[in-house]
């Protein structure tokens, strides 16, 4: 019940595993980039003793919201929004799918190579989720599922480097373990600047 209370109240990111494409314009320069951010139904890893299903109403009510998008989540590498018309959302049966007008910076550029090389294969996205729209439950794993039918607000959709649904290859998978062990040592750290700031 405390995972539940806190999911509720806090914002969820979640990844998905799928095509990231670079349209390009009539001279072959790279011009839009098209994702989805969430797929619906889809069961994610391990959050930490938890797994994320979004329902597929659950973007229903945040499609007028001003969302960015930004490369991993990062307000710093903004790529556009759709109150100035850059970005585009939609959904359908899969999920939900953004279009980016990619900008004439640097950024803008590396996104199109990255994309194009492989490099950048997921997407996701970030939302406040709504008071008493989660359904718990239990898979055949033994995790509890969190099933989120509703959000409060969409806050970004993001192009990523490491997507982590669990149709990702064995070097996603690695990259998780890894994240796991750079949790723990950040807490350690936490814990001696604590210790310092005592002393």
């Amino acid at each position: 019940m405390e995972k539940f209370e806190q999911c509720e109240t806090s914002e969820i990111i979640s990844f998905a595993k799928g095509e990231v494409k670079i349209e390009t314009d009539a001279d072959g320069k790279p011009a839009m980039l098209t994702g989805y951010a969430a797929t619906f139904g889809n069961k994610s890893n391990d959050l930490g003793g938890w797994k994320a299903v979004i329902s597929k109403g659950a973007f229903d009510n945040v499609m007028s919201d001003d969302v960015v998008c930004v490369f991993n989540h990062s307000r710093d590498y903004l790529l556009g929004r759709t109150s100035s018309g850059t970005v585009s959302l939609s959904l359908d049966d899969v999920g939900l799918k953004y279009t980016v007008k990619l900008p004439n910076t640097q950024l803008g550029r590396d996104m199109a190579e990255l994309v194009a090389r492989g490099d950048i294969v997921g997407s996701s996205f970030k939302a406040n989720v709504k008071r008493g729209s989660i359904k718990l439950s239990k898979d055949k794993e033994g995790f509890e599922v969190h099933t989120f039918d509703a959000f409060e607000n969409l806050i970004d959709v993001s192009p990523c480097t490491i997507p982590a649904f669990s149709d990702t290859s064995v070097e996603i998978k690695m990259s998780l373990e890894k994240r796991k062990l750079d949790q723990v040592r950040m807490s350690m750290n936490a814990n001696r600047v604590r210790l310092a700031e005592i002393e």
